[in-house]
């Protein structure tokens, strides 16, 4: 038996060991006291278990962090909030001759907010403005 077998053993026994504590629905500290095993035994091999599962993933090394921003926000609008949609007859460079269309520039009209979006503006930035918009 070589150490990757002893390995591969010791991790499925631990996940076992995981399991079973949290399917126990007692405290991780008195699980681990009736179950004769320490805190930081238990702490340690459930880091282990967990970074074998996520290094077994297919693809995983490509997966994002956990903590990471998604690249897409989903905004649901009630539609008995929504007002109807104004179609213009004229586009808006029609409209306003005066301003001149910025290709890098994204504009949202929604009711009576109207938000420019460049290409620097962060997306934390814009997701906190979305979500203000969202309860008004």
């Amino acid at each position: 038996m070589d150490m990757n077998d002893v390995k591969m053993m010791k991790i499925a026994e631990w996940s076992r060991l995981i399991k079973a504590a949290n399917e126990s629905h007692l405290s991780r500290e008195k699980w681990c006291e009736t179950n004769n095993v320490s805190e930081s035994s238990f702490y340690y091999w459930q880091r282990k278990v967990r970074k074998y599962a996520l290094d077994t993933i297919p693809g995983s090394d490509d997966a994002k962090p956990v903590n990471q921003a998604p690249d897409f926000y989903e905004i649901t609008i009630p539609v008995e909030n929504t007002a109807p949609i104004d179609v213009p007859s004229k586009s808006p460079a029609e409209k306003y001759p005066d301003v001149i269309a910025d290709p890098g520039v994204i504009t949202i009209r929604s009711g009576r907010f109207e938000i420019d979006i460049r290409e620097s503006f962060s997306r934390q930035a814009l997701k906190s403005v979305l979500e203000v918009i969202k309860h008004v």
